[in-house]
C-alpha cells in the first residue's frame, strides 16, 4: 500500500507475508482466536472489528475496512472509513483471546481519530528539537518525546461497601486489593507494560497506576491497554473500575497526570546542566513551553474540558481550569533575575536542588520533565498530547529561528529570555492557585477557538492537522457537551 493513500502518511510501513505468518504464529501461542484493528475515533472509546485469526495475512493486517455510515463525521462520506494497521510504531498485543493491532482511523478526507495527528505533533517537536540543538552549536541526529501517563481509578467492591470508608491514601491496601495490583501488573507487563507504582489514592477506593515512562505515541495507546486490563480483571475479581472523572460529588476526582521530557540521543533536555551553554539550552525550552501556554490558552483548556471533567478541575483536588505553569521557587527566582537583567546566561551557573510540587498549578516543571495536572481520568491522551506538542513546536521553531538569525547566540538567548518571562509573567504562579481568580471558561465557547485563523495556521503549519480536522474534533466535542448535558 502507498503510505501516501488518500493524501494522508498514515501507513508507515507493511508487513511481508513471513512477517505476518511469525505475528499470527506469536497470536496463537498466547491464545488468539481472533483478531481486529484497534482503533479509537474522535469522541469515542476503543473500537475494533474483529475477525478469526485463519484469516489473518499481509492484506488483512494493513487494513480494515469500517462502514462508515456508523460515525457521525463531517469528513467522512458516509461509505468509507479505514483503520490503517501501524504495528510499526506501536506493538500489537493479545488480550482475551484477541490479537489487537494498534491502528489509526481515517477516511478519504482525513484522519478520524487523535493518533494520525499525535504521530505528526511528535515528528513536529522532534523537528523542532534537533534544530534547536544545532542551532546552540550540539549535533544530535535523534531525538524523542518520552511520556509518563499516572492513571488514577476508582476501584469500587460490587458487594462490600463497607471499605468505602477505610480504603484511602493513608490506609494499608488490603490483601483483594493488593491481589488485584498483582494481577494487573502481570497482564501488563505481558503486554510490555512495565508498571513502576500502585497505590491508594486520596479518596476511598481510589487508586493511581504509574507505567514506566516510553515515546509519546506508544505511550498514548498503553494508556487505553491500561483503562481496559484495569477494567477487565476488575470485572473478573468482583469489582467495578470507574473512570469518570466525578462519581462521588463529596469525593476527590479522578485524573491523568501527563509528564512529559523531551530528549536528544542519550540526553534528557529538561534536565539542568553542568555549564552555561547547557543551562541556556534548558532555560529556552522552559522559554518554549511557557509561551506554548501563554499563547494557547483556550487551545490547552479545549483539551481537557471534557463533559464530566468540567465537574473535576477547580474543586480544591484538581487544578483550577486556567492553565497557569509554576517552575519551583528555585527556578522562578532565577526567571526574576533574568528578568530584572541580573543573570547572564554566558557566565552564570543555575542550580536547581529542591523541586516543590504544586498541585494548584496545571503545569509544573519536576525534575528533568513537565507535568500536565488537568486532563481528566477516562480521556483519551492523545488529543492534550498532541494540542501540547504542536504548541509547543511551534515555539521552538520561532526561537531557532532567533537563534539562527543571530550573530552572538549567547546574547539572543538572553533577550529571548528576558522577553519571554517578562510578557508571560502572569501565567507563572508558585504559590496556591485556588485563591486566585480563576474564570470558569464555557466549554462550547472555548470550542470556538479551534476554527480561529491562529489555531488554523498553527497546526497546517505545523502540518499536524487541517482546518476539516480541527472542524471534527470542534464538532465531536460539541455533541459530547451537548447530549451529557441532555442526560444529566
Amino acid at each position: 500500500m502507498d503510505k501516501n493513500s488518500f493524501g494522508r502518511d498514515v501507513f508507515e510501513g507493511q508487513l511481508t507475508p513471513s512477517g505476518v505468518k511469525k505475528l499470527k504464529n506469536w497470536a496463537i501461542k498466547r491464545g488468539a482466536t481472533h483478531f481486529g484493528h484497534y482503533f479509537v475515533p474522535i469522541g469515542g472509546k476503543p473500537c475494533a472489528k474483529l475477525a478469526p485469526i485463519e484469516l489473518l495475512d499481509e492484506r488483512t493486517v494493513a487494513l480494515s475496512e469500517m462502514d462508515g455510515s456508523n460515525f457521525a463525521s463531517r469528513l467522512c462520506n458516509l461509505t468509507n472509513a479505514y483503520a490503517y494497521a501501524t504495528i510499526c510504531n506501536t506493538s500489537p498485543f493479545v488480550l482475551d483471546n484477541v490479537l489487537y493491532l494498534p491502528s489509526h482511523f481515517a477516511c478519504p478526507k482525513g484522519a478520524l481519530d487523535y493518533f494520525v495527528p499525535l504521530q505528526k505533533a511528535c515528528k513536529a517537536v522532534e523537528k523542532q528539537l534537533l534544530r534547536f540543538t544545532n542551532a546552540l552549536g550540539y549535533n544530535y541526529s535523534t531525538s524523542c518525546i518520552k511520556l509518563g501517563i499516572e492513571q488514577e481509578y476508582f476501584l469500587i467492591p460490587q458487594n462490600d461497601k463497607s471499605n468505602l470508608q477505610y480504603n484511602n491514601y493513608c490506609a494499608l491496601p488490603t490483601s483483594k486489593t493488593i491481589d488485584y495490583w498483582q494481577k494487573v501488573q502481570k497482564s501488563l507487563s505481558r503486554l510490555g507494560i512495565v508498571v513502576e507504582s500502585q497505590h491508594n489514592e486520596v479518596a476511598p477506593c481510589q487508586q493511581e497506576l504509574t507505567p514506566q515512562f516510553c515515546n509519546a505515541t506508544q505511550a498514548c495507546w498503553n494508556n487505553h491497554i491500561v483503562m481496559q486490563v484495569l477494567n477487565s480483571i476488575a470485572q473478573k475479581e468482583g469489582y467495578n473500575c470507574v473512570f469518570e472523572e466525578k462519581p462521588f460529588p463529596d469525593l476527590s476526582g479522578s485524573g491523568k497526570h501527563l509528564n512529559f521530557s523531551l530528549w536528544a540521543e542519550d540526553t534528557n533536555l529538561l534536565q539542568v546542566g553542568n555549564t552555561p551553554m547547557e543551562n541556556a539550552r534548558f532555560l529556552l525550552l522552559i522559554a518554549a513551553f511557557v509561551n506554548a501556554i501563554a499563547s494557547h490558552q483556550q487551545l490547552l483548556q479545549f483539551a481537557v474540558l471534557t463533559p464530566t471533567n468540567c465537574k473535576r478541575l477547580g474543586q480544591k483536588e484538581a487544578p483550577p481550569t486556567t492553565i497557569n505553569m509554576c517552575l519551583g521557587q528555585q527556578l522562578h527566582t532565577a526567571v526574576n533575575k533574568i528578568t530584572q537583567s541580573s543573570f547572564d546566561v554566558e557566565k552564570d551557573l543555575l542550580k536547581l536542588n529542591k523541586i516543590q510540587r504544586n498541585r494548584t498549578v496545571a503545569v509544573s516543571y519536576q525534575q528533568g520533565r513537565i507535568e500536565w495536572r488537568s486532563v481528566g481520568s477516562k480521556a483519551n491522551c492523545a488529543l492534550p498530547t498532541t494540542v501540547l506538542l504542536t504548541a509547543l513546536a511551534s515555539q521552538l521553531s520561532c526561537i531557532t529561528n532567533q537563534l539562527l538569525e543571530a550573530k552572538d547566540t549567547a546574547q539572543r538567548a538572553q533577550k529571548i529570555l528576558t522577553n519571554t518571562f517578562r510578557s508571560n509573567d502572569k501565567y507563572l504562579f508558585c504559590g496556591n492557585n485556588y485563591k486566585k481568580q480563576n474564570q470558569i471558561p464555557q466549554p462550547l465557547q472555548v470550542a470556538q477557538t479551534l476554527l480561529s485563523p491562529t489555531t488554523v495556521d498553527l497546526f497546517e503549519s505545523t502540518l499536524v492537522a487541517t482546518k476539516a480536522e480541527l472542524l471534527e474534533w470542534k464538532t465531536q466535542f460539541e455533541q459530547s457537551h451537548k447530549l451529557y448535558n441532555k442526560g444529566s
